[in-house]
Formats: C-alpha cells, sequence, structure tokens
C-alpha cells in the first residue's frame, strides 16, 4: 500500500510532464506560424508597395459572347448571311463582361503574334473566356473619359464560393494578428493583394449600346466580341495558352485582328501609377 501511493505522485508528474512538452511544442509551432505569416504578410507588402511605384498600361479586356447575345445593329467581321438575334435575350450585367487590366504585355511577333495577361480569380471574365474563347483588348488613349472606363471596369468585390469577401490565404488567429498590425497602412479600396482592379464585375450594367460599346460579328464561330467607343486601338484575340498559378490565371493569346482609330495618333496609353491614371511625359534627354 505504501509502495502504491510512492507511485501515484510519480505518474502525476510524468502526465504532467507530457502536458506541459505538448503544450509548449504547440505553443512552438504556432509562433513559428505566426513568424512566417508574418514574413510572408510584410514580404507581400512591400512588394506591393514596390509594384506601386512602376507605371503599367491600363488596358480593357472585353469578352465573347455567343451570337444569340448580341444585337442586329452591330458590325460585322464575315460576309455570311446576317444571324437573327433577339435583343431580349441580352442581359449586359449578366451576359458581358470584362475587367480593367495592368498586366498586357507582348509576348511575341514572329512567326504570329501574342499578347500575355493575367486575372486574379475568381473572375466572371475568366469563366467567359473559357467558356467562348474570344476576347478584345482595348488600348485607351490617356484622357479623362479612358480613366473613367477604366475605373467602370474595375469596380467590383471579390467574392469566394461562399459568397464571403474573396480573399488569397486561409484566415487564422494568428493571420487575423497580422492582418490588424497592417490594415492602418492599407487603402481602404485596395484588396488583400493591393490591386485596383477587382475581377467579380458587371461593368456593362450601365453602358449604352451604340453610343459606350458596338460587337464585331465573327459569324464562323457563332460569336460576338463586345468592343468600347474611343478606344485608340484594339486587339481582337484568340486565347491559345492557360494556367493557373496559385489565385492567378495566366492567358496568352493570339492576336488575329488590330483596329485601330486613324483620327488618333499614337500617345503611349493609358498609364496606372501610385493609384490613379497617368499619361507620357515629355521624352529624357540621354545625352
Amino acid at each position: 500500500m505504501h509502495r502504491i501511493c510512492q507511485l501515484v505522485p510519480k505518474i502525476s508528474t510524468l502526465t504532467t510532464n507530457h502536458l506541459v512538452n505538448a503544450s509548449f511544442k504547440q505553443q512552438v509551432r504556432h509562433c513559428a506560424s505566426y513568424s512566417t505569416q508574418r514574413h510572408h504578410s510584410s514580404i507581400s507588402d512591400k512588394f506591393r508597395l514596390t509594384m506601386s511605384r512602376l507605371a503599367s498600361p491600363a488596358m480593357v479586356l472585353t469578352s465573347a459572347i455567343p451570337m444569340i447575345k448580341s444585337t442586329s445593329t452591330s458590325p460585322s467581321t464575315s460576309t455570311a448571311p446576317p444571324v437573327t438575334d433577339d435583343k431580349s435575350h441580352i442581359d449586359p450585367k449578366q451576359d458581358l463582361h470584362g475587367m480593367t487590366l495592368s498586366s498586357v504585355c507582348s509576348l511575341s511577333v514572329h512567326p504570329n503574334p501574342y499578347l500575355e495577361f493575367n486575372l486574379h480569380l475568381p473572375s466572371y471574365t475568366s469563366t467567359a473566356i473559357h467558356n467562348h474563347q474570344y476576347l478584345a483588348i482595348h488600348l485607351m488613349p490617356p484622357t479623362r473619359h479612358s480613366a473613367k472606363i477604366c475605373r467602370v471596369f474595375a469596380k467590383g468585390v471579390k467574392l469566394n464560393k461562399r459568397g464571403t469577401k474573396w480573399t488569397s490565404k486561409p484566415i487564422t488567429k494568428a493571420q487575423q494578428s497580422v492582418d490588424n498590425d497592417v490594415k492602418n497602412n492599407k487603402n481602404n479600396d485596395e484588396d488583400d493583394d493591393g490591386e485596383i482592379f477587382h475581377e467579380m464585375t458587371t461593368p456593362f450594367t450601365n453602358l449604352v449600346e451604340d453610343q459606350d460599346y458596338t460587337f464585331i460579328k465573327k459569324h464562323d464561330e457563332n460569336i460576338a466580341i463586345p468592343i468600347l467607343s474611343h478606344a485608340e486601338s484594339i486587339f481582337i484575340c484568340k486565347t491559345t495558352h492557360n494556367f493557373t498559378i496559385d489565385d492567378h490565371e495566366i492567358w496568352v493569346a493570339k492576336v488575329i485582328d488590330v483596329i485601330t482609330d486613324p483620327h488618333l495618333h499614337k500617345s503611349g496609353g493609358l498609364l496606372y501609377f501610385n493609384k490613379g491614371f497617368h499619361k507620357i511625359g515629355e521624352t529624357l534627354s540621354e545625352e
């Protein structure tokens, strides 16, 4: 009986030590995870702020829709007999999609011209491109009207599959603490990627057909592409490749036609820099 009584505190001590060690290891893991997330957040913030120092072209992408969704007053790129379109079928808010991009760049000229760009998911525009392949990318002149149009195609709210605000990373207690640390340093108009270019957009809702946009039809493909008025140049493209990296898609599109307004001169396009739109300034002397 005496020996049993002596064993009880030893067992209790072992159990207590085991629990303490387990708790300590859990705290170490928690601190390590918190430290990693804080480091990741710090790098992301530095990257975002550094990229904001770089001027990027602000271009507008519009995605194609099935021909039955387009209207009968639109110009055609084909000599095929016109298709009877039902205007009542088109709902600009539901059917027409597009977005402002800051990632468009030339991939190649020969043997074929290609453009590349990326989209932040989720995206109505991405879904439309996957479904219909054709799109138009607009080089806008550096005017107030262009800046307004780019803002219209940038407005939106990123939503995840649960219908709540989209975020590219899971929210944990540690991450919430990190977010609170940097909350006061972030612009209210920015999402967690620091961009103004939001993807869940319905930009055609308040635009007027034949005034703000019209359609180019491709009867052989049974699709119509909305194109914006007042663009300096428009690249008509068909997608060829895409792949996903984290919560972004990279797209490659073959340029099949270029439409240029002969009344507009080369301007350098509309630039996005430091949360605002700009135009190219004076040429720098190289001497």
